[in-house]
């Protein structure tokens, strides 16, 4: 304001008698330095206590000084905004939060501007005193691909537990790996993409909020020839149980079979007990008490079959009859 009033018209004469120009062009430099917006703010972490959510953040570390910050939320990654709550420090607590699932970023703000946001985090309200949702999810079950040329199409399924936010799917040179490709698709339980020839080993992991699941069901997806996967689907036979001793037993579908994935879940189609490759038409293993339900599938170099007709086994406590 100062300078401003020194460069009217009526100023300016008699400041020139006082002031040589070198001065003046200096003054003018230092006001234009001056207006410089705040940078985005860091570190921001959130934790969440039923249905409170507490967000604590660091200042900027670059531009000018900020007044104030904006905390704002989306209910997807780069979403519409939901909420914008303007904040003076660097800590936000906000009661009674409605359940689900929150992007939330801050900005700093001053006179000469807003900045960048700051890096985004999940928020994950469980809700109900702690009653709901405050762990990883379950494992994708039914990960399955076809191919067309180089065209590649997975779909997965999501199960039971805690709801997933995003999907990775991970592919590999060897079992296991992930060194070929990790991909976020998002909360889409499908992926459609191009890839060179070769043999690709593939799997999904779920995440929210309070981490990632173990993987799927993995599969074997080769591009770039003319063999298919499994076209039949195996046949499971009644199991045997003895004691804790579960022994099964399945018909090949024929073809080009090089092996089997072996399903179990805690309930029908579910995959949250066993997910394992194996060789044979026939597996032997302990099992813990409880009711489990068993599928198969074959796999062949170029992906996974469809999954056989689902087994219930039930283990007896020691004693029962």
């Amino acid at each position: 304001m100062t300078l401003r009033l020194l460069l009217t018209s009526a100023y300016l004469p008699r400041m020139k008698t006082r002031l040589p120009l070198t001065i003046l062009f200096g003054l003018v430099s230092l006001s234009v330095v001056g207006a410089v917006a705040p940078g985005p703010p860091q570190a921001l972490v959130a934790s969440v206590s039923g249905n409170t959510v507490t967000l604590v953040w660091q200042p900027p570390s670059t531009g000018g000084a900020p007044t104030s910050y904006v905390v704002e939320a989306s209910g997807a990654s780069g979403g519409p905004l939901i909420a914008a709550l303007p904040v003076v420090n660097t800590t936000l607590v906000v009661s009674d939060v409605p359940d689900g699932v929150y992007y939330v970023h801050v900005r700093s703000v001053n006179n000469d501007g807003e900045s960048n946001t700051s890096n985004e985090v999940v928020v994950a309200v469980p809700g109900g005193g702690g009653g709901g949702c405050s762990s990883p999810p379950n494992a994708p079950s039914q990960l399955n691909g076809t191919v067309s040329g180089n065209s590649i199409s997975l779909a997965w399924a999501s199960i039971g537990g805690c709801p997933a936010t995003e999907f990775v799917v991970r592919a590999g040179s060897a079992p296991g790996l992930s060194d070929l490709a990790i991909v976020n698709v998002g909360a889409d339980t499908t992926l459609a993409a191009s890839a060179p020839a070769g043999t690709y080993y593939v799997r999904v992991i779920a995440r929210n909020a309070f981490g990632g699941s173990p993987a799927s069901n993995e599969i074997t997806v080769t591009v770039g020839t003319s063999c298919q996967p499994p076209t039949s689907a195996p046949m499971m036979l009644q199991p045997t149980v003895s004691g804790s001793t579960v022994t099964l037993n399945w018909v090949s579908p024929g073809g080009d079979v090089t092996g089997y994935i072996l399903e179990a879940g805690s309930s029908p189609g579910a995959t949250d007990l066993l997910n394992m490759m194996t060789p044979g038409t026939s597996f032997t293993g302990n099992a813990p008490v409880g009711t489990f339900y068993v599928r198969v599938r074959a796999v062949n170099g170029c992906g996974t079959g469809l999954a056989s007709n689902e087994v219930s086994v039930t283990v007896a406590p020691p004693g029962d009859a």
